[in-house]
Parts: C-alpha cells; sequence; structure tokens
C-alpha cells in the first residue's frame, strides 16, 4: 500500500499542521509520494511567487521532493477518473476533474487529503483501491 499526499494537505503541512497525522498514516505504507499533478499545482503556486521574488515556496517544493516519491499519472488512472466523473453525473452530482485524476494517480493507496471533494467521493474511490484519509489533529 502506498500513501498519496494530496495537494491540500501538503499545503497545510506547509503551513506547520498534520505532520502527526503524517507520521502516523505513513507507519504501514511501503511509499510515501504525490501525484505528478500535485507536483503542478505546487509549482504554479512557487512559480507564481518567485515571479514577486519570494523563492521560499519553491525552495520548499524542492525540499519535498527529496523525500516522496512522484506517482504518474497512467491510462488506468484516467479511465478511473472517468468512470468516476461518469457515474457522479449520472447520480446529479460532479466531482472536480484534477481532484479525480490525483485521487487515481495510484491504487492502491491511501490518500491522505483535506479536500471535502475527495471526502466526497470516498466510497466511489474505495471501489478502486483508494481509502480517503482526511485531515484531522492527532
Amino acid at each position: 500500500m502506498r500513501l498519496l499526499l494530496d495537494t491540500s494537505f501538503l499545503l497545510e503541512l506547509r503551513r506547520g499542521k498534520f505532520d502527526g497525522l503524517l507520521r502516523k498514516e505513513s507507519e504501514d505504507v511501503g511509499d510515501v509520494g504525490i501525484s505528478i499533478l500535485s507536483l503542478y499545482e505546487l509549482l504554479v503556486g512557487a512559480y507564481h511567487l518567485r515571479e514577486r521574488g519570494d523563492y521560499r515556496e519553491l525552495l520548499w517544493v524542492d525540499s519535498l521532493l527529496r523525500w516522496v516519491s512522484i506517482y504518474p499519472l497512467d491510462e488506468e488512472g484516467v479511465r478511473v477518473a472517468a468512470q468516476l466523473k461518469a457515474s457522479s453525473l449520472i447520480r446529479g452530482e460532479t466531482y472536480p476533474d484534477m481532484d479525480l485524476l490525483i485521487a487515481t494517480s495510484v491504487r492502491p493507496s491511501k490518500l491522505l487529503t483535506c479536500d471535502e471533494d475527495h471526502r466526497r467521493m470516498g466510497k466511489d474511490l474505495e471501489e478502486y483501491g483508494v481509502k480517503v484519509v482526511m485531515c484531522e489533529e492527532i
């Protein structure tokens, strides 16, 4: 089992929150990583701040990349995300595309997230081997 860290969780971790939760949830996993899409989201923010003269976020992202794996999005992950999106639309709800693609980038996994959209899709994600773990203080 792998631990997938969502962008929302990483941003809270950057603010000094949930390090106890990260330690707890990483105890029984073989690997800790982020989706290539989370890397994209983090870099957009970091480059934006760099353009304003603030390099701290880019330095933080670089340090993060030293201890996490980067999970690529493969065809199977895209197919799973598309199936979940279609099912949600049939039920009259919608799941955000980026959140779906991040959540399905590695399976089986535990997804550590602070994003309420992931909570809503939790039951659907479990059918594909993704267990949603929401942020909470320990």
